[in-house]
């Protein structure tokens, strides 16, 4: 298990307020807006690129989504590691860092299923309707928050270790 002493727990506790997006919390950001057909690209190359015996699995709750509704995320995998969760909105044009978060920072996870969000903090649909992804990466070792966030404001999807992956498609609609 990886142990962070206090001057790197600090360290990481403010990277998590700075690195880490408003949207798993409640509040709407302006992050750069990507290309749509590049960032699917992107997605793709890093699901293509999970080793398959990673054994990672992602179930998304409801579905589909009402805009306003919190959603709930199961993620299972076959090895302890440290969970990321990026979501490409529904407009398709903006990738976010939904997990680790400023309110959870704790991503690392035993083999088995980890439910999100935890009490600290909601997921919730913020719109417009549309199709959106959610991207699950299990790594065996933690990634550099300030590396991840500097790849994030670029739409990549940064990941230079062996990982498993899992996407959701996350379908948004208005309420009726």
């Amino acid at each position: 298990m990886y142990r962070m002493n206090s001057v790197n727990r600090r360290l990481a506790q403010l990277t998590l307020l700075v690195a880490s997006t408003l949207v798993a919390v409640g509040c709407q950001t302006s992050p750069p807006q990507q290309d749509r057909s590049v960032l699917l690209q992107r997605m793709d190359a890093l699901v293509q690129g999970a080793q398959p015996d990673a054994g990672v699995r992602m179930i998304t709750q409801p579905d589909p989504v009402v805009t306003g509704q919190t959603l709930a995320v199961e993620v299972g995998t076959n090895q302890a590691g440290y969970l990321y969760l990026y979501q490409i909105t529904t407009d398709g044009r903006t990738l976010n860092v939904v997990f680790p978060n400023s309110m959870d920072g704790a991503n690392y996870i035993q083999s088995g299923v980890t439910r999100l969000p935890r009490a600290s903090w909601q997921l919730k649909a913020y719109g417009p309707a549309g199709v959106g992804y959610l991207v699950a990466v299990v790594t065996p070792q933690p990634l550099d928050l300030l590396k991840l966030q500097a790849d994030v404001v670029q739409g990549q999807f940064g990941v230079s270790q062996a990982y498993g992956s899992a996407v959701a498609t996350l379908r948004e609609i208005t309420a009726r």
